[in-house]
């Protein structure tokens, strides 16, 4: 409130003290405080990132955010149906090299195991091929109440997640998984 009243208040602060008139002082006043052109089509230097052009397949959504335009089964996607115990890597052919971050349906279908137990798929996200920093747990799990004919499914969940990439690359390990069961991740999009 203070700076709304002081940009209405100098002009007529102004026009009094030089003998301008009150509509030219405002005019100088709000040139000097809209953003020239220039300032509207870059940030600091940089181009406009809605005027940056994604890879192909992608569309831009919002500023750093490119959004795949094809259809889901067309998408580049990794699964697995097992527990994956050693350090994964998942390069993204599609993405930029310069993408930041992944956009991501994780999708797990946990199926019954003839027993009462616990069923959980969990993914751990790590920050290089090491697999030595654990940066993001994904856990999904439901609990076999009653013993169902094994295979059964129990539950199928997506959920869209966003993951850290370098040069294209993501680094995973699925410590825990049951059988019966299957889990991937399709590309959605990425942040650059």
């Amino acid at each position: 409130m203070k700076k709304l009243l002081g940009l209405l208040l100098l002009p007529l602060l102004f026009a009094c003290g030089t003998g301008e008139s009150y509509e030219s002082v405002t005019q100088q006043v709000i040139q000097a405080v809209q953003p020239n052109e220039a300032d509207a089509t870059t940030t600091l230097g940089n181009p406009d990132p809605m005027s940056v052009a994604c890879n192909t397949g992608f569309v831009r959504s919002a500023p750093h955010i490119c959004l795949s335009n094809l259809t889901r089964l067309s998408r580049e996607t990794v699964s697995w149906n097992a527990v994956l115990a050693t350090c994964q890597t998942k390069t993204w052919t599609t993405i930029p090299t310069s993408a930041t971050a992944v956009i991501v349906d994780h999708f797990v279908n946990l199926g019954s195991s003839n027993a009462v137990a616990l069923r959980q798929e969990t993914l751990d996200i790590y920050n290089s091929n090491t697999c030595a920093t654990n940066i993001s747990r994904h856990v999904t799990s439901i609990r076999e109440m009653v013993a169902a004919v094994a295979a059964t499914v129990l539950m199928n969940v997506t959920t869209e997640a966003i993951f850290a990439v370098t040069n294209q690359q993501m680094f995973f390990i699925v410590p825990v998984f049951p059988g019966n069961s299957s889990a991937s991740l399709t590309l959605v999009g990425y942040y650059d």
